[in-house]
């Protein structure tokens, strides 16, 4: 955004004592808080298929709303369900941020030519629409002489990079403590609502009313085969009875939508979308990758030989939605003060040995964020001198563990690629650190 030429502000923000223009200059012209501005978000592309993609998204994204769904937490969990707790953010070491994405020799040949601590301050400032502290102004200055930086081409002129390290150095870190009990830390699952039609809803809601039922109409099925072994049932009675019990399936489909059981979910059932009037259903799986996974694991559960729970006594997992759910790990980031990394799933793991097993699994593929960074501060909180800390949590020693999925590791950098998986069934190699 550049209203004025040299000013690369939002109109609001342009500075009164330096006016850059005519326009706010002179005795008639009224003062900068009086004027306000058409903002218009541009999307510029050059394939047309693309931007009606985009066009099609946003109108989603305005619409999304609409009638709740109903979902249950499932009656069988386990417990108890554990996840980390951190200590209170502190000002982060700056040995423990990542590299700054800037360019060092021009941000300290900056600090080196102005040689005026007060007049950089005041640049600095100019550019920033907090009070710019003076311990972070202490930061910023040793920063410019020991921090890492990408060093990369970029568009920013060595002000702007100033400004923005500014930000960068004030990043929050916090130490992870220990572990809770699970409360109300996954709650997505109530705010699931859908911008769909009345009838389209109420199909819909009876659907998943009916595969909720599944894990009680198998127990109903179990006891009806006793009961009809022990003679309490005729053939006729057990015929109607467990025939209509047959009726009731662990998946159905409607529309782009997929309604499965998943006895081991944290909540019933479980949705996950292929587009269509999925995309007007907020909070479901959506994306390729969470759908593969999901497929993934119940195909390696499935198989006695590639179960990577089967030596375990219980095993359970949760879909978290960013921000919604408050499940998470804060890291370091190039451009976020408060950086928070949300995996997409959650699974909890307990031996019969009494060691009890966390682990963030994230399918999202490595191209679309900044896994590196997520890594690196998932190491720095669970891990101690090369091996995975551990916790204690009444009689049982908790592991902390973490891993991306993607089926092209190949493209990961070396350093990280220990920390993806492209097979559900590796879970049961993640279970032995």
């Amino acid at each position: 955004i550049e209203p004025m030429l040299g000013e690369r502000k939002r109109f609001g923000h342009l500075p009164q004592r330096t006016p850059s223009s005519p326009l706010l200059s002179g005795t008639q012209s009224p003062p900068l808080d009086a004027i306000h501005a058409i903002e218009t978000l541009f999307v510029f592309g050059t394939n047309e298929s693309n931007i009606k993609k985009i066009m099609e998204e946003i109108k989603v994204v305005q619409t999304a709303g609409g009638a709740p769904l109903k979902l249950r937490e499932n009656p069988n969990l386990h417990s108890p369900l554990l996840i980390p707790v951190y200590s209170e953010p502190r000002p982060a070491p700056l040995q423990d941020l990542p590299e700054f994405e800037g360019i060092q020799q021009e941000i300290k040949g900056l600090v080196e030519w102005v040689d005026d601590d007060r007049v950089l301050y005041a640049v600095m400032q100019a550019n920033m629409e907090n009070e710019l502290a003076f311990p972070v102004f202490k930061r910023i200055k040793e920063f410019v002489q020991t921090g890492t930086y990408t060093n990369e081409p970029t568009q920013l002129d060595p002000v702007m990079q100033l400004s923005r390290l500014a930000y960068f150095v004030q990043q929050k870190a916090s130490d992870a403590e220990g572990c809770k009990e699970l409360t109300e830390e996954i709650v997505h699952f109530r705010h699931i609502s859908a911008d769909l039609d009345k009838t389209d809803v109420t199909t819909l809601q009876g659907i998943m009313d009916k595969v909720a039922s599944y894990g009680c109409a198998q127990g109903l099925k179990r006891k009806m085969r006793a009961a009809y072994k022990g003679g309490e049932l005729t053939d006729d009675e057990f015929d109607e009875q467990y025939h209509q019990l047959d009726q009731i399936q662990s998946s159905e489909d409607f529309d782009s939508i997929q309604v499965r059981y998943i006895s081991q979910h944290y909540y019933i059932p479980l949705l996950l979308s292929k587009g269509g009037k999925g995309k007007l259903i907020k909070h479901i799986i959506q994306v390729e990758s969470e759908r593969e996974f999901i497929q993934d694991l119940e195909a390696a559960v499935k198989n006695d030989s590639n179960n990577p729970f089967k030596g375990a006594d219980w095993w359970m997992f949760s879909k978290i939605v960013e921000r919604v759910d408050d499940v998470y790990v804060p890291y370091a980031s190039s451009t976020v003060q408060d950086s928070r990394w949300y995996p997409d799933f959650i699974f909890w793991v307990k031996d019969k040995n009494d060691h009890y097993h966390i682990i963030f699994l994230d399918p999202k593929g490595h191209t679309y964020a900044d896994y590196q960074k997520k890594i690196d501060g998932f190491l720095k909180l669970f891990w101690d001198n090369g091996c995975p800390r551990q916790f204690q949590y009444d009689s049982m020693t908790i592991t902390v563990h973490m891993r991306m999925y993607g089926k092209n590791i190949q493209q990961v950098g070396t350093a990280y690629s220990k920390y993806w998986i492209d097979d559900a069934a590796k879970i049961a190699d993640i279970l032995k650190e």
